[in-house]
């Protein structure tokens, strides 16, 4: 799963407290992607089923657009690219920000590993 790789971490941006109601909208929606520091992806695109359309188009959709960004020079502390790292790197060493306390039940994670052997024989399939 996931949290066993040792290259990936989760933290939680002002995680949901029932007991601090002022709090409830200090969260964010933000959908963020770079790589090696010369492409940025971001977005408010929702990745749950319910927001893509269906083959036979009976479902409404939703729109979300995305951004894609690029730079030819990693190191450019001007670019875009290096400003959403930046933001990135605010949020995620933020006070707001903690380290994940749960983890998923036995059986949203076998739900999950499904998905993922699927995703990853898929995967491996196409890469042949």
């Amino acid at each position: 799963m996931l949290k066993a790789h040792p290259n990936i971490e989760f933290r939680l941006y002002e995680p949901f407290h029932f007991y601090r109601p002022w709090r409830w909208n200090n969260r964010l929606h933000d959908k963020m992607m770079i790589v090696d520091g010369r492409i940025g992806l971001i977005s408010g695109r929702n990745i749950g089923d319910r927001y893509h359309l269906t083959e036979d188009f009976t479902r409404e959709f939703v729109l979300d657009l995305d951004v894609v960004v690029s730079t030819d020079r990693q190191e450019n502390p001007h670019s875009a690219v290096s400003q959403m790292g930046e933001y990135f790197t605010e949020l995620w060493e933020h006070p707001f920000t903690q380290e994940m306390g749960f983890f998923f039940n036995s059986r949203k994670e076998k739900r999950g590993g499904g998905s993922a052997d699927s995703l990853y024989g898929a995967i491996a399939a196409g890469s042949q």
